[in-house]
Formats: C-alpha cells, structure tokens, sequence
C-alpha cells in the first residue's frame, strides 16, 4: 500500500496525534504516533529495501494483532462504518466480559477495538434496524493499545520469560473447555473439534499477561494444533516487534547477560532518542527494552 495511507489510517481517520518524526534518507522516513502516556505506534518507510505482503498471521506463530480500548465502541463503529471502512468482525462480546470489533488496517493488520464496561452489545442488538451514521470523530476516544497478541509455540518457555525476565503478572486465563461452552452451537457441523475442545477442559487457551493497567500481552496456544513457522518479519509489511519501558534498562540488561535463558544484544540508542537493547523472547519474537524517558 502507499506508505502515507496507513498514516491517513491512525492519524487522520482515528486520530493518533504526532509525536515524532525522523528520516532515514532522501525518501525513507520513520514517524511515531502517541497512543497514550509513554505509549507509541511506529511506522517506518523505506523505499531502498522493499518487502512482501504478509500472508495471513493467524497461521503462523509470532505476532498476530494488537487492540485498542476505546470509551465508545458503537460511535466508532458507526464512524468507521460510515468512512467505508470493512470490520471483520462486527462488535461481539467477548468470553474475558469485553465487547470488541475487528477490521484490517491499509496493510493488511489485524487491529481490534474493545470497551470493557458495559457490555454494549445488546444495545446494538435492540437496534439492529439503524444504519450507520457518520459519528463525528469526538464521539468516541482511543484510551490506548491494550493488548498486543502472539501465537505461541513454546508455551512454558514463554509464560517464564514474560513473567519471570520481564516482570508481567498473569491476569486471567480462558481454557479450552470455556471456549467448547462459548462455541457449542457453532460447532454443531464440526463435533470432532468441539469434543477435542471439551476433553483439552482446563488447558490454557490464551494467557492474559499484565504489563501494566489494561495492557496485556495475550499468549494464544495450539490446543494440540499445529501453526505454521513464524515468519520471517524483516521481509515482510505489518508487525515486527513489542518494546517495553523499564525504570534501569542497565540493570535489565544485567539481568538478561547473567540469565541462561535468554540473550541480550548491546545497548543501542533508539530513534527517539532512549537507551535500550533488543533480546528475542522463546519463540524467537523480538523485543525492545528500552528507558520509560
């Protein structure tokens, strides 16, 4: 896709303010939009070195998605609805008690939108005969990323290093056998996979890992599946890496050397000018720890 479009996306059509912009070349730019507090998506832009499409993230191990929380998911329903853009999935509630929509951003990523107070659901429902309107943009406001998604292979091996190397507490779990409950009805044709599901019973099927208020890191498994191997992210659009703040980036690199688990790279200067490293996670993920300022 043309590079400026997916800034049209987040800055102009959600409403991302501009927090920094750098240039790598004559044409190559990378540009940071906020979020919210010490939070910041960035998009780089490198002509001189193309990529490929991703394919379809959801069959392969590694990053999937990520997801924003907003104050009012309905006008931004409509909002979006009304800019023509395509949901994938339209607002649903959730087996963790949110209610959230799904759509694909210009170059191909998975981006939700959750609300996690009253469950806005049923007043969609009760009026399902209105059509969508063009919400003003003041309608609703982004609170900020909340959850970044990862399929994941090695699932001890990736609980210990979120929770044990960089500190994130478990939240919550959804098992297999809630996810058999929630899914009975539409696996009637497929009573292979819901008896699959109903015998897994308390096996994990996703790991909400809290980094801080409403923001996870939610570890999807397999349920005795098989994804495909991760991609190889530098050769392809879309997600490449989370990045974390801590208060010591030096003693957190102490802690990654003296670990056997886990291998830290020198310490870099970042493009917004912090001190940080990268490590890669179990499943071969990279990962920014970086300064909070």
């Amino acid at each position: 896709m043309p590079p400026l479009l997916m800034l049209d996306f987040y800055q102009g059509l959600l409403g991302l303010p501009m927090a920094f912009e750098t240039y790598k070349g004559e044409k190559g730019w990378t540009r940071v939009l906020r979020t919210a507090e010490c939070q910041y998506l960035e998009f780089s832009y490198d002509p001189d070195h193309p990529r490929k499409d991703a394919p379809d993230r959801w069959n392969h191990y590694g990053y999937t998605k990520f997801n924003f929380a907003v104050d009012n998911i309905i006008a931004l329903r409509d909002y979006l609805l009304g800019q023509g853009v395509e949901l994938d999935q339209d607002l649903h509630a959730t087996l963790d008690g949110a209610s959230e929509i799904a759509m694909r951003d210009p170059d191909g990523n998975t981006v939700q939108f959750t609300v996690y107070s009253p469950d806005p659901v049923k007043e969609l429902k009760d009026d399902i005969n209105r059509q969508a309107r063009k919400a003003q943009p003041q309608a609703f406001r982004l609170l900020g990323l909340t959850q970044a998604a990862v399929n994941t292979q090695h699932e001890q091996a990736m609980r210990d290093f979120y929770t044990r190397m960089l500190g994130l507490t478990q939240a919550g779990r959804l098992t297999a056998g809630l996810l058999a409950s929630a899914m009975e009805e539409a696996l009637k044709d497929d009573p292979q996979r819901l008896q699959n599901l109903k015998e897994a019973g308390d096996r994990p099927w996703i790991d909400y890992l809290d980094a801080c208020d409403h923001q996870f890191v939610e570890l999807f498994y397999d349920l005795g599946g098989q994804k495909e191997a991760a991609l190889p992210l530098s050769e392809f659009y879309g997600f490449q890496w989370m990045s974390f703040g801590v208060e010591d980036v030096s003693a957190a690199r102490e802690a990654f050397l003296s670990s056997k688990d886990a291998e830290a790279g020198p310490m870099i200067r970042t493009v917004d000018g912090l001190d940080g490293f990268w490590v890669k996670d179990p499943d071969g993920n990279k990962v920014l720890i970086s300064n909070l300022d």
